[in-house]
Protein backbone atom coordinates (compact mmCIF):
# COMPACT_ATOMS: atom_id res chain seq x y z
CA UNK A 1 0.00 0.00 0.00
CA UNK A 2 1.27 3.57 -0.67
CA UNK A 3 0.82 6.79 0.83
CA UNK A 4 -1.40 9.67 -0.67
CA UNK A 5 -2.54 12.98 -0.03
CA UNK A 6 -5.28 11.58 1.92
CA UNK A 7 -2.87 9.79 4.27
CA UNK A 8 -3.25 12.10 7.82
CA UNK A 9 -2.52 10.62 11.08
CA UNK A 10 -3.21 12.93 14.10
CA UNK A 11 0.28 12.41 16.56
CA UNK A 12 3.32 11.70 16.00
CA UNK A 13 4.23 9.99 12.71
CA UNK A 14 1.85 11.60 10.56
CA UNK A 15 3.86 13.35 7.84
CA UNK A 16 5.02 10.69 5.07
CA UNK A 17 8.58 11.99 5.85
CA UNK A 18 8.40 10.85 8.90
CA UNK A 19 7.06 7.52 8.18
CA UNK A 20 9.98 7.34 5.49
CA UNK A 21 12.48 7.45 8.20
CA UNK A 22 10.33 4.69 10.71
CA UNK A 23 10.32 2.28 7.81
CA UNK A 24 13.77 3.06 6.98
CA UNK A 25 14.59 2.27 10.59
CA UNK A 26 12.34 -0.65 10.18
CA UNK A 27 14.62 -2.21 8.41
CA UNK A 28 18.23 -1.96 9.51
CA UNK A 29 16.68 -3.64 12.88
CA UNK A 30 15.03 -7.01 10.28
CA UNK A 31 16.95 -9.41 9.32
CA UNK A 32 18.06 -10.10 5.60
CA UNK A 33 15.40 -12.64 4.80
CA UNK A 34 12.52 -10.75 5.56
CA UNK A 35 13.42 -7.56 3.72
CA UNK A 36 11.42 -6.88 0.95
CA UNK A 37 8.22 -8.87 2.43
CA UNK A 38 5.36 -6.95 3.98
CA UNK A 39 5.71 -5.24 7.31
CA UNK A 40 2.41 -6.74 8.31
CA UNK A 41 0.81 -10.13 6.29
CA UNK A 42 -2.21 -11.75 8.31
CA UNK A 43 -1.95 -14.57 6.01
CA UNK A 44 2.11 -15.29 6.84
CA UNK A 45 2.74 -18.75 8.74
CA UNK A 46 5.69 -17.12 9.38
CA UNK A 47 5.58 -13.49 11.22
CA UNK A 48 4.89 -14.69 15.02
CA UNK A 49 1.60 -16.91 14.36
CA UNK A 50 2.09 -17.92 18.07
CA UNK A 51 2.50 -15.04 19.20
CA UNK A 52 0.15 -11.58 20.15
CA UNK A 53 1.95 -10.00 17.67
CA UNK A 54 1.15 -12.36 15.00
CA UNK A 55 1.25 -10.69 11.37
CA UNK A 56 3.91 -8.40 12.16
CA UNK A 57 7.52 -8.74 10.23
CA UNK A 58 10.08 -10.13 12.66
CA UNK A 59 12.66 -7.48 13.69
CA UNK A 60 15.96 -8.52 16.31
CA UNK A 61 15.29 -8.45 19.92
CA UNK A 62 14.51 -5.18 21.50
CA UNK A 63 14.21 -3.42 18.73
CA UNK A 64 10.88 -1.57 18.90
CA UNK A 65 12.06 -0.50 21.97
CA UNK A 66 14.83 1.21 20.38
CA UNK A 67 12.35 2.18 17.13
CA UNK A 68 9.78 4.12 20.68
CA UNK A 69 12.59 5.95 22.40
CA UNK A 70 13.75 6.99 18.53
CA UNK A 71 10.53 8.62 17.94
CA UNK A 72 9.43 9.30 20.92
CA UNK A 73 6.19 7.16 20.41
CA UNK A 74 4.22 4.35 22.03
CA UNK A 75 4.57 0.70 20.25
CA UNK A 76 1.01 0.85 19.07
CA UNK A 77 1.94 3.79 17.26
CA UNK A 78 4.64 1.71 15.44
CA UNK A 79 2.99 -1.66 15.12
CA UNK A 80 -0.22 0.97 13.97
CA UNK A 81 2.16 2.55 11.00
CA UNK A 82 2.88 -0.98 10.31
CA UNK A 83 -0.21 -2.38 9.57
CA UNK A 84 -1.85 0.81 7.91
CA UNK A 85 1.17 0.49 5.45
CA UNK A 86 2.31 -2.94 5.06
CA UNK A 87 4.34 -2.40 1.98
CA UNK A 88 6.08 0.85 3.36
CA UNK A 89 5.83 4.34 1.64
CA UNK A 90 6.48 5.30 -1.82
CA UNK A 91 10.35 5.43 -1.56
CA UNK A 92 10.56 4.42 1.46
CA UNK A 93 14.17 4.84 1.74
CA UNK A 94 14.81 8.28 0.27
CA UNK A 95 14.36 11.43 2.35
CA UNK A 96 11.39 13.36 1.05
CA UNK A 97 9.05 16.11 2.42
CA UNK A 98 6.26 14.91 0.21
CA UNK A 99 2.96 14.92 2.25
CA UNK A 100 4.47 17.17 4.78
CA UNK A 101 2.53 20.56 6.28
CA UNK A 102 2.52 22.76 3.43
CA UNK A 103 4.41 26.28 4.72
CA UNK A 104 0.65 28.01 4.56
CA UNK A 105 -0.03 25.83 6.83
CA UNK A 106 2.91 26.21 9.20
CA UNK A 107 2.34 30.26 9.19
CA UNK A 108 -0.90 29.22 10.50
CA UNK A 109 0.10 27.75 13.05
CA UNK A 110 1.79 31.06 14.41
CA UNK A 111 -1.33 32.84 13.94
CA UNK A 112 -3.65 33.62 17.27
CA UNK A 113 -6.67 32.43 15.83
CA UNK A 114 -5.13 28.96 15.41
CA UNK A 115 -3.88 29.43 19.00
CA UNK A 116 -7.51 30.70 20.74
CA UNK A 117 -8.32 27.70 19.27
CA UNK A 118 -5.57 25.19 20.55
CA UNK A 119 -6.10 26.50 24.00
CA UNK A 120 -10.05 27.35 24.20
CA UNK A 121 -11.18 24.27 23.06
CA UNK A 122 -7.91 21.60 23.88
CA UNK A 123 -7.63 22.87 26.87
CA UNK A 124 -11.55 22.87 27.89
CA UNK A 125 -11.27 22.19 31.57
CA UNK A 126 -14.65 20.44 31.59
CA UNK A 127 -13.00 18.32 28.57
CA UNK A 128 -10.31 17.14 31.02
CA UNK A 129 -12.49 16.50 33.40
CA UNK A 130 -14.58 13.83 30.49
CA UNK A 131 -11.09 12.11 29.75
CA UNK A 132 -10.86 11.12 33.04
CA UNK A 133 -13.98 9.90 33.05
CA UNK A 134 -14.40 8.73 29.59
CA UNK A 135 -11.78 8.30 26.56
CA UNK A 136 -14.15 8.31 23.71
CA UNK A 137 -15.74 11.65 25.13
CA UNK A 138 -11.95 13.29 25.68
CA UNK A 139 -11.03 12.10 21.74
CA UNK A 140 -14.44 13.62 20.42
CA UNK A 141 -13.01 17.43 22.23
CA UNK A 142 -10.28 16.95 19.76
CA UNK A 143 -11.99 15.85 16.72
CA UNK A 144 -14.29 18.90 17.49
CA UNK A 145 -10.97 20.90 17.85
CA UNK A 146 -9.32 19.75 14.72
CA UNK A 147 -12.79 20.85 12.51
CA UNK A 148 -12.46 24.52 14.04
CA UNK A 149 -9.13 24.63 13.03
CA UNK A 150 -9.91 22.96 9.49
CA UNK A 151 -12.94 25.75 8.95
CA UNK A 152 -10.88 29.13 10.50
CA UNK A 153 -7.70 28.08 8.50
CA UNK A 154 -10.02 28.02 5.39
CA UNK A 155 -11.75 31.30 5.80
CA UNK A 156 -8.03 32.87 6.58
CA UNK A 157 -6.35 31.33 3.43
CA UNK A 158 -9.96 32.83 1.87
CA UNK A 159 -9.05 36.69 2.78
CA UNK A 160 -5.33 36.12 1.79
CA UNK A 161 -3.74 34.42 4.42
CA UNK A 162 -2.33 37.86 5.92
CA UNK A 163 -4.81 39.10 8.27
CA UNK A 164 -5.84 37.09 11.83
CA UNK A 165 -9.25 36.25 11.49
CA UNK A 166 -9.63 38.01 15.35
CA UNK A 167 -8.35 41.01 13.42
CA UNK A 168 -10.50 40.83 9.90
CA UNK A 169 -12.75 42.99 9.45
CA UNK A 170 -16.70 43.08 8.70
CA UNK A 171 -15.74 43.76 4.62
CA UNK A 172 -13.39 40.57 4.97
CA UNK A 173 -15.99 38.94 6.58
CA UNK A 174 -18.02 39.25 3.75
CA UNK A 175 -15.68 37.58 1.66
CA UNK A 176 -16.28 34.44 3.25
CA UNK A 177 -19.96 34.76 3.96
CA UNK A 178 -20.68 36.77 0.88
CA UNK A 179 -21.08 40.46 -0.03
CA UNK A 180 -24.95 39.74 -0.22
CA UNK A 181 -24.69 36.86 2.65
CA UNK A 182 -27.41 34.31 1.93
CA UNK A 183 -27.69 35.34 -1.67
CA UNK A 184 -26.44 31.92 -3.47
CA UNK A 185 -23.04 31.76 -5.43
CA UNK A 186 -22.17 34.69 -3.55
CA UNK A 187 -19.71 33.18 -0.36
CA UNK A 188 -15.94 32.33 -1.15
CA UNK A 189 -16.01 29.44 -2.97
CA UNK A 190 -14.38 26.99 -0.66
CA UNK A 191 -16.81 27.42 1.70
CA UNK A 192 -19.36 27.11 -0.42
CA UNK A 193 -22.49 24.07 -0.92
CA UNK A 194 -22.70 22.95 -3.60
CA UNK A 195 -26.30 21.83 -3.38
CA UNK A 196 -27.90 25.27 -1.46
CA UNK A 197 -25.20 27.30 -3.31
CA UNK A 198 -24.74 29.44 0.16
CA UNK A 199 -21.89 28.73 2.72
CA UNK A 200 -21.76 25.47 4.23
CA UNK A 201 -24.14 24.69 7.15
CA UNK A 202 -20.91 23.05 9.11
CA UNK A 203 -18.70 25.58 8.62
CA UNK A 204 -20.62 28.11 10.21
CA UNK A 205 -20.63 27.15 13.42
CA UNK A 206 -16.98 27.53 13.91
CA UNK A 207 -16.70 31.11 12.01
CA UNK A 208 -19.97 32.24 14.40
CA UNK A 209 -17.69 30.80 17.17
CA UNK A 210 -14.35 33.27 16.41
CA UNK A 211 -16.25 36.10 15.02
CA UNK A 212 -17.34 36.40 18.65
CA UNK A 213 -13.94 36.35 20.07
CA UNK A 214 -13.20 39.26 17.35
CA UNK A 215 -11.06 42.09 18.31
CA UNK A 216 -13.11 44.05 15.64
CA UNK A 217 -16.71 45.30 18.16
CA UNK A 218 -18.59 45.71 14.73
CA UNK A 219 -18.04 42.30 13.98
CA UNK A 220 -18.44 40.69 17.42
CA UNK A 221 -22.01 42.82 17.83
CA UNK A 222 -23.14 40.95 14.66
CA UNK A 223 -22.69 37.66 16.62
CA UNK A 224 -24.33 38.55 20.00
CA UNK A 225 -27.36 40.54 18.26
CA UNK A 226 -27.67 36.90 16.26
CA UNK A 227 -27.44 39.46 12.81
CA UNK A 228 -29.71 37.00 10.22
CA UNK A 229 -27.03 38.05 7.88
CA UNK A 230 -24.48 35.84 9.95
CA UNK A 231 -26.95 32.76 11.72
CA UNK A 232 -27.81 29.56 10.47
CA UNK A 233 -31.12 29.77 9.37
CA UNK A 234 -32.13 28.85 6.01
CA UNK A 235 -28.02 27.37 5.39
CA UNK A 236 -29.65 23.86 5.66
CA UNK A 237 -30.01 21.44 2.91
CA UNK A 238 -33.97 19.92 2.05
CA UNK A 239 -34.28 17.17 4.07
CA UNK A 240 -34.83 13.77 2.93
CA UNK A 241 -32.67 14.13 -0.75
CA UNK A 242 -30.94 10.53 0.41
CA UNK A 243 -33.81 9.11 1.25
CA UNK A 244 -33.24 6.52 -1.85
CA UNK A 245 -28.98 6.14 -1.16
CA UNK A 246 -29.07 2.94 0.64
CA UNK A 247 -28.67 -0.90 -0.14
CA UNK A 248 -30.98 -3.28 -1.73
CA UNK A 249 -31.12 -6.54 0.14
CA UNK A 250 -29.61 -8.42 -3.26
CA UNK A 251 -26.94 -5.15 -3.07
CA UNK A 252 -26.33 -5.55 0.67
CA UNK A 253 -25.91 -9.27 -0.06
CA UNK A 254 -22.86 -8.85 -3.05
CA UNK A 255 -21.43 -6.12 -1.27
CA UNK A 256 -18.62 -7.93 0.30
CA UNK A 257 -17.34 -9.14 -3.12
CA UNK A 258 -16.84 -5.69 -4.16
CA UNK A 259 -14.56 -5.17 -1.26
CA UNK A 260 -10.97 -6.03 -1.40
CA UNK A 261 -9.31 -4.46 1.89
CA UNK A 262 -10.77 -6.23 5.08
CA UNK A 263 -10.64 -3.15 7.29
CA UNK A 264 -13.25 -1.75 4.81
CA UNK A 265 -15.47 -5.15 4.69
CA UNK A 266 -15.39 -4.70 8.71
CA UNK A 267 -15.98 -0.98 8.53
CA UNK A 268 -18.68 -1.69 6.60
CA UNK A 269 -20.36 -4.71 8.39
CA UNK A 270 -20.92 -2.35 11.55
CA UNK A 271 -22.09 0.43 9.69
CA UNK A 272 -24.31 -1.54 8.11
CA UNK A 273 -25.56 -3.68 11.35
CA UNK A 274 -25.34 -0.66 13.46
CA UNK A 275 -26.29 2.24 11.66
CA UNK A 276 -23.30 4.07 12.77
CA UNK A 277 -22.29 7.13 11.56
CA UNK A 278 -17.92 6.94 10.49
CA UNK A 279 -17.31 8.98 13.52
CA UNK A 280 -18.75 6.92 15.83
CA UNK A 281 -17.68 3.66 14.18
CA UNK A 282 -13.64 5.19 14.28
CA UNK A 283 -13.98 5.38 17.92
CA UNK A 284 -14.90 1.74 18.06
CA UNK A 285 -12.05 -0.45 20.33
CA UNK A 286 -12.70 -3.82 21.96
CA UNK A 287 -12.79 -1.68 25.08
CA UNK A 288 -16.67 -0.86 23.46
CA UNK A 289 -18.03 -4.37 23.50
CA UNK A 290 -18.96 -6.47 26.76
CA UNK A 291 -19.43 -10.02 25.41
CA UNK A 292 -20.38 -11.43 28.97
CA UNK A 293 -23.45 -8.43 28.85
CA UNK A 294 -23.54 -9.57 24.94
CA UNK A 295 -23.17 -5.32 24.06
CA UNK A 296 -21.20 -2.58 22.11
CA UNK A 297 -21.36 1.04 23.18
CA UNK A 298 -21.21 3.80 20.50
CA UNK A 299 -20.65 7.35 21.37
CA UNK A 300 -23.06 9.11 18.94
CA UNK A 301 -21.57 12.98 19.50
CA UNK A 302 -24.67 14.62 17.24
CA UNK A 303 -26.37 13.88 20.70
CA UNK A 304 -23.29 13.82 22.89
CA UNK A 305 -25.02 9.96 24.53
CA UNK A 306 -23.33 6.85 24.35
CA UNK A 307 -26.12 4.00 23.33
CA UNK A 308 -25.27 0.74 24.14
CA UNK A 309 -26.78 -1.79 21.63
CA UNK A 310 -27.23 -5.51 21.82
CA UNK A 311 -25.31 -8.36 20.39
CA UNK A 312 -26.29 -11.22 19.31
CA UNK A 313 -25.31 -14.35 17.35
CA UNK A 314 -23.75 -15.01 14.88
CA UNK A 315 -22.65 -11.48 14.79
CA UNK A 316 -20.56 -11.81 18.39
CA UNK A 317 -18.28 -14.66 16.99
CA UNK A 318 -17.62 -12.81 13.55
CA UNK A 319 -17.21 -9.47 15.86
CA UNK A 320 -15.19 -11.11 18.40
CA UNK A 321 -12.89 -13.20 15.96
CA UNK A 322 -12.01 -10.29 13.33
CA UNK A 323 -9.97 -8.36 16.52
CA UNK A 324 -8.37 -11.43 17.68
CA UNK A 325 -7.34 -12.23 13.84
CA UNK A 326 -6.46 -8.34 13.25
CA UNK A 327 -4.24 -8.39 16.85
CA UNK A 328 -6.04 -4.99 17.94
CA UNK A 329 -5.31 -3.84 21.31
CA UNK A 330 -8.12 -3.38 23.45
CA UNK A 331 -7.96 0.29 23.88
CA UNK A 332 -6.91 0.40 19.92
CA UNK A 333 -9.56 1.72 17.12
CA UNK A 334 -11.00 -1.34 15.15
CA UNK A 335 -11.44 1.03 11.83
CA UNK A 336 -8.01 3.82 11.95
CA UNK A 337 -7.70 4.53 8.34
CA UNK A 338 -8.85 8.20 6.85
CA UNK A 339 -12.33 8.82 6.02
CA UNK A 340 -11.61 9.84 2.86
CA UNK A 341 -9.94 5.96 1.77
CA UNK A 342 -13.17 4.83 3.21
CA UNK A 343 -15.09 6.71 0.85
CA UNK A 344 -12.90 6.44 -1.87
CA UNK A 345 -13.35 2.31 -1.68
CA UNK A 346 -17.31 2.91 -0.71
CA UNK A 347 -18.01 4.87 -4.24
CA UNK A 348 -15.91 2.76 -6.16
CA UNK A 349 -18.01 -0.36 -5.96
CA UNK A 350 -21.03 1.33 -7.78
CA UNK A 351 -18.67 -0.12 -11.19
CA UNK A 352 -18.86 -3.50 -9.55
CA UNK A 353 -22.79 -3.17 -9.35
CA UNK A 354 -23.36 -1.57 -12.54
CA UNK A 355 -22.09 -4.61 -14.28
CA UNK A 356 -24.90 -6.78 -12.44
CA UNK A 357 -28.24 -7.13 -12.22
CA UNK A 358 -28.50 -4.93 -10.02
CA UNK A 359 -26.73 -1.38 -10.61
CA UNK A 360 -26.63 1.76 -8.59
CA UNK A 361 -28.11 5.08 -9.01
CA UNK A 362 -26.75 6.76 -6.01
CA UNK A 363 -22.62 7.52 -4.73
CA UNK A 364 -21.89 5.03 -2.44
CA UNK A 365 -19.98 7.18 0.89
CA UNK A 366 -20.32 6.04 5.05
CA UNK A 367 -22.91 8.89 5.29
CA UNK A 368 -25.39 7.40 3.11
CA UNK A 369 -24.20 3.78 2.60
CA UNK A 370 -24.39 2.52 6.43
CA UNK A 371 -27.48 4.27 8.50
CA UNK A 372 -29.67 4.80 5.33
CA UNK A 373 -29.00 1.10 4.51
CA UNK A 374 -29.62 0.07 8.25
CA UNK A 375 -32.55 2.23 8.79
CA UNK A 376 -34.21 1.26 5.46
CA UNK A 377 -33.90 -2.60 5.98
CA UNK A 378 -34.81 -2.76 9.68
CA UNK A 379 -38.16 -1.01 8.24
CA UNK A 380 -38.25 -3.11 5.42
CA UNK A 381 -37.75 -6.61 7.60
CA UNK A 382 -40.67 -5.22 10.13
CA UNK A 383 -39.05 -3.35 12.83
CA UNK A 384 -41.26 -1.19 14.13
CA UNK A 385 -39.99 2.64 13.85
CA UNK A 386 -40.00 3.59 17.26
CA UNK A 387 -37.44 0.29 17.98
CA UNK A 388 -35.32 1.87 15.02
CA UNK A 389 -34.86 5.13 17.12
CA UNK A 390 -33.80 3.30 20.30
CA UNK A 391 -31.51 1.35 18.48
CA UNK A 392 -30.47 4.52 16.40
CA UNK A 393 -30.57 7.19 18.73
CA UNK A 394 -32.42 8.96 16.48
CA UNK A 395 -35.84 10.70 17.35
CA UNK A 396 -38.53 9.14 15.05
CA UNK A 397 -39.33 12.46 13.66
CA UNK A 398 -35.94 12.74 12.52
CA UNK A 399 -35.60 9.15 10.77
CA UNK A 400 -39.13 10.13 9.18
CA UNK A 401 -37.69 13.36 7.81
CA UNK A 402 -34.29 11.78 6.38
CA UNK A 403 -34.68 8.46 5.83
CA UNK A 404 -37.29 5.65 3.98
CA UNK A 405 -39.13 4.26 7.33
CA UNK A 406 -42.14 2.87 8.00
CA UNK A 407 -42.71 -0.82 7.22
CA UNK A 408 -45.35 -1.42 4.11
CA UNK A 409 -46.39 -4.29 5.61
CA UNK A 410 -47.57 -2.29 8.86
CA UNK A 411 -48.71 0.12 6.88
CA UNK A 412 -51.03 -2.04 4.83
CA UNK A 413 -51.87 -4.51 7.90
CA UNK A 414 -52.69 -1.50 10.36
CA UNK A 415 -53.91 1.73 8.10
CA UNK A 416 -55.51 -0.74 5.36
CA UNK A 417 -56.88 -3.32 7.84
CA UNK A 418 -55.28 -5.98 5.71
CA UNK A 419 -54.84 -8.94 7.23
CA UNK A 420 -51.46 -9.55 5.54
CA UNK A 421 -48.47 -11.81 6.19
CA UNK A 422 -44.70 -10.05 6.41
CA UNK A 423 -43.50 -11.28 2.98
CA UNK A 424 -39.64 -9.93 3.83
CA UNK A 425 -38.35 -12.55 6.09
CA UNK A 426 -37.67 -11.03 9.82
CA UNK A 427 -34.52 -8.53 10.90
CA UNK A 428 -32.74 -11.30 12.40
CA UNK A 429 -32.93 -13.57 9.20
CA UNK A 430 -31.34 -10.75 7.24
CA UNK A 431 -28.18 -10.03 9.55
CA UNK A 432 -27.89 -13.83 9.53
CA UNK A 433 -27.49 -14.21 6.23
CA UNK A 434 -25.44 -10.95 6.17
CA UNK A 435 -23.23 -12.69 8.10
CA UNK A 436 -22.80 -15.64 6.13
CA UNK A 437 -21.85 -13.43 3.10
CA UNK A 438 -19.29 -11.09 5.29
CA UNK A 439 -17.50 -14.03 6.97
CA UNK A 440 -17.20 -15.71 3.47
CA UNK A 441 -15.55 -12.83 2.12
CA UNK A 442 -13.52 -12.19 5.14
CA UNK A 443 -11.99 -15.85 4.74
CA UNK A 444 -11.11 -14.79 0.68
CA UNK A 445 -9.29 -11.71 2.31
CA UNK A 446 -7.25 -12.96 5.32
CA UNK A 447 -7.23 -16.55 5.03
CA UNK A 448 -8.50 -17.21 8.28
CA UNK A 449 -11.85 -19.39 8.24
CA UNK A 450 -14.99 -18.30 10.33
CA UNK A 451 -16.83 -20.88 11.59
CA UNK A 452 -20.08 -19.37 12.86
CA UNK A 453 -22.52 -20.96 15.19
CA UNK A 454 -25.54 -22.07 14.07
CA UNK A 455 -29.01 -19.77 14.80
CA UNK A 456 -32.17 -22.03 15.43
CA UNK A 457 -35.31 -20.70 14.97
CA UNK A 458 -34.59 -17.54 13.21
CA UNK A 459 -37.94 -16.64 10.76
Amino acid sequence: MSTSKLDVFRGALKDKSKLIVLFKAIDEHTDEKYLNLPYFDPKSPTYGAKTRYKGYRPVRYGAYEALSKQFNVSRNTIYDRMRTFSNGVEKQTQTSNTGARSVVYEKWEQTPTHSVIINEIGADPNSVKNANRDPTRYKQTFKKRDKYDYTCYTAWKAIGAKTDLLEASLDQWLIVWGKDPKSPNMCHPSLRDNQTGLISYGYTIPLRWIMKRSHDPQVKNLIVINDSRFNTTKLKRTAGQHKQSYFSEEQCFLLPQALNNVDTLGLTYFGMLFGGRHIALSDLSPKSIDYSAKTIDFWESKIQKTITKPLFEPELSFIRQYIMDMGIGVNQPLFKRHLNEYNKELSATKQFFDKTRFPLHWKPTTHTAFKHTCVTQMSLHGVRMDTISDYIGTDPNTLKQFYRGGSEVNVKREIGGMDIAQEAPTWRSYVVKLTQVFAERYTELTGYKVVLPVVKGVA
